[in-house]
């Protein structure tokens, strides 16, 4: 019912959901790559590759979620410039990515090839 009510520019504010943007920067992320796997032609491959121990094959699917987070971190600067800073948006993201990758040398990685250069 919130959900409903929420949709009129008249509701009270003690009435909208409020959702940390942390959390919906994780959600979004997640959501994100998750889709974008799903969609590609080698997503099976790529979900053991983002295990496996094989050099190569690693490299693919880093390549991949880089290329990705490269177009996702644009949009999450523009969506967010307004609501949180620069530094708070970036500590989210690469929150968010350990999360995903469960793997703090991959998130590393990733963060420094879609860091403003």
């Amino acid at each position: 019912m919130i959900n409903v009510i929420q949709g009129f520019p008249d509701t009270p504010e003690e009435l909208k959901i409020k959702i940390n943007p942390k959390d919906e920067i994780y959600a979004s992320i997640q959501s994100y790559l998750n889709s974008e796997i799903q969609k590609s032609e080698n997503g099976e491959q790529l979900l053991d590759y983002m295990i496996d121990t094989n050099e190569e094959n690693k490299n693919k699917y880093l390549k991949f979620i880089i290329d990705k987070m490269r177009i996702k971190k644009v949009l999450l600067e523009k969506e967010y410039m307004n609501i949180i800073d620069e530094t708070t948006l970036n500590e989210n993201i690469k929150e968010a990515l350990n999360n995903y990758t469960m793997n703090s040398n991959d998130t590393n990685i990733i963060l420094s090839k879609i860091s403003h250069q």
